[in-house]
């Protein structure tokens, strides 16, 4: 089975698609007695799994717990003989940021009962802040320590919703922009149920086929990205208030995921008017944290983060020359550093097994 066959079964299975992940697991199978009969084991409890669910033998609760026992299962056995882990490329997102992290969290906790919650996140246009927004995707499953164990399941599902629109020169114009990317994004006509701007949050948490998997404990994260043509000192603020305090206001239930919203304004590196103008912004609403600012990484979190992924490089010389020669300077942009740490992440994964 090659490893772009157990890269995408990977996939299928942190998307929930179980029974694509079986398929596929069973195609790539196909030649090798051993992986065909757990193949056939697999699909056969998943059959009845989905029978017991549709005929009310099971919750919903229960549904998912035995979903997740054939998921890792199959992990189990995709991975078994392996001479070392593979690491999904994720793990590239995960140097630095700590302080970001470290807030989101206390947010989070502070408020256990809370189901919406608002984030800025801002800085300059090379910091990558997808790659940090998709840090938190990770820590929210608890993958973020598969590395140690790559049989370590889920503990909920956090959906990723990434969106960018144009911006306008009209408030209307604005918010028409936004939610037509939104509904979009959640996979929904924008103008299937009725005028644009009288639809509400809760038209997507009941129409969207991308939640109707979701329960209480999973997440949804929303990643609205604000680039530095789609700002606007005032039209940009002014919207962000009317999304949560109109489009946003309904009552979720604990049998709805919690929903995670990041307004993601950057800024060109270079243009310190407009980011002095966008820091003075993002901290005017109560209902919204400002994250800490993106900013560039120094090399000795790179140093960290490779004493961490100790397995691609065991050897401290190893490392040191990997930091001699790609983070030879004293600090370094975000979108540059994960591009290096997923060559490196690629560049293991590729080795043969033992």
């Amino acid at each position: 089975m090659s490893a772009e066959d157990i890269k995408r079964i990977q996939e299928l299975i942190t998307e929930g698609d179980f029974e694509g992940a079986l398929d596929s697991f069973e195609k790539a199978a196909i030649g090798d007695s051993e992986s065909m009969t757990i193949a056939a084991l697999l699909k056969g409890d998943f059959a009845t799994l989905e029978y017991q669910k549709n005929k009310t033998l099971l919750t919903e609760e229960q549904y998912k717990v035995e979903k997740t026992k054939i998921g890792t299962r199959l992990l189990g056995f995709l991975f078994a003989g392996q001479s070392h882990q593979r690491l999904h490329l994720d793990h590239s997102y995960t140097v630095n940021r700590s302080s970001h992290s470290s807030s989101l969290n206390t947010a989070l906790e502070a408020n256990p009962q809370q189901r919406i919650h608002y984030f800025y996140l801002y800085g300059g246009d090379l910091q990558l802040h997808t790659g940090f927004f998709r840090r938190v995707t990770l820590d929210l499953e608890g993958r973020s320590v598969d590395y140690l164990n790559p049989q370590v399941a889920a503990a909920c599902r956090a959906l990723r919703i990434e969106l960018n629109f144009e911006g306008q020169a009209s408030l209307l114009n604005y918010q028409t922009a936004l939610l037509k990317s939104l509904f979009g994004a959640f996979t929904l006509q924008p103008n299937a149920l009725g005028p644009l701007l009288d639809r509400r949050l809760s038209d997507i948490l009941s129409q969207s086929p991308q939640l109707r998997d979701l329960g209480g404990q999973d997440f949804v994260c929303v990643y609205i990205h604000i680039d530095r043509y789609t700002w606007d000192p005032n039209l940009t603020p002014e919207v962000a208030h009317w999304f949560m305090d109109q489009f946003c206001n309904c009552t979720l239930t604990e049998q709805q995921p919690r929903l995670l919203f990041f307004f993601s304004v950057e800024f060109e590196e270079e243009d310190e008017d407009q980011a002095s103008e966008i820091r003075e912004r993002v901290d005017d609403n109560p209902k919204i944290i400002a994250l800490p600012e993106l900013n560039s990484i120094p090399t000795s979190d790179i140093d960290r983060w490779l004493s961490k992924y100790r397995v691609l490089a065991p050897d401290p010389r190893e490392r040191k020359k990997i930091l001699q020669e790609k983070f030879s300077a004293s600090s370094h942009y975000m979108i540059d550093v994960q591009e290096e740490l997923e060559k490196l992440i690629k560049t293991y994964n590729d080795q043969p097994k033992g």
